[in-house]
């Protein structure tokens, strides 16, 4: 794992580019005063790279943990929405005691997100700065 990781870093990074909708969501939590945080599985050496050649300036990023261990990241950074792709980040967010916005440009359909705790359900990042606005 810690040699792909480091191709990754090295060679795959240049690679990646934004989800649709990314840059505008990033924009709008900054545009009503909010951080926006990042809470991933990916390792920070790994994670951070990938959001600076995307363009993406994260208040915090907190890497290396998933499902319900994202929970004490999630609240001890005050995140007030959490937004996945993923079962495990809607249980993440009602262990967090927040609201979970799942979005279904992962592998996860609407339904199985609903079904894990998901107060709201989009299907593209497009869609998810639109709900910043509320």
């Amino acid at each position: 794992m810690e040699v792909f990781r480091e191709c990754f870093v090295e060679e795959g990074i240049d690679h990646l580019e934004p989800l649709p909708g990314a840059l505008d969501l990033v924009a709008a939590v900054a545009a009503r005063g909010r951080r926006f945080v990042v809470v991933t599985p990916r390792v920070p050496r790994v994670a951070q790279p990938a959001l600076t050649n995307c363009g993406i300036e994260a208040s915090a990023v907190v890497g290396g943990v998933t499902g319900v261990d994202k929970a004490p990241a999630i609240s001890s950074h005050r995140v007030a929405v959490y937004l996945g792709d993923h079962e495990l980040d809607m249980e993440a967010a009602q262990h967090a005691g927040v609201p979970g916005v799942g979005v279904t440009t992962g592998s996860h359909p609407a339904e199985a997100l609903l079904r894990a705790g998901a107060a709201w359900v989009v299907d593209d990042l497009t869609e998810a700065a639109e709900l910043v606005g509320w």
